[in-house]
């Protein structure tokens, strides 16, 4: 992915920040998506692959020594940072509807659409 990345001038953070990259939500760029979305996307995706299922709750609970109830405060926490940080991002960005780029422009209202919809 990395690769094709590259070759279509998609990169648009340093790739090789993992926490950087984690928090802002996504190093790529695209006319499909925003890194809002793979933000959304990447939260909701670690929730659904690490503890969909009970007994992997269960297990991921006990081999981090907390309680279920503690874990499930622990996904909460990750989605509602999730939202936060796209939140925080689209008010200290809210000049970008002013932008001449109109690819800026698209990407901010598609990005405040799955902000509204996360939050209804």
């Amino acid at each position: 992915m990395y690769d094709l990345a590259e070759k279509t001038n998609s990169i648009i953070k340093d790739a090789y920040d993992g926490e950087a990259v984690w928090t802002v939500g996504g190093a790529i760029k695209s006319e499909h998506w925003s890194a809002d979305d793979l933000t959304i996307l990447r939260a909701y995706e670690w929730d659904r692959i690490n503890f969909s299922n009970p007994k992997k709750l269960k297990k991921i609970a006990d081999r981090m020594r907390i309680s279920v109830d503690e874990l499930n405060g622990v996904r909460r926490r990750t989605l509602d940072n999730a939202i936060k940080t796209i939140s925080l991002r689209q008010s200290s960005n809210s000049d970008v509807m002013k932008s001449a780029d109109v690819a800026e422009v698209v990407s901010q209202a598609s990005s405040n659409k799955a902000l509204r919809k996360l939050k209804s």
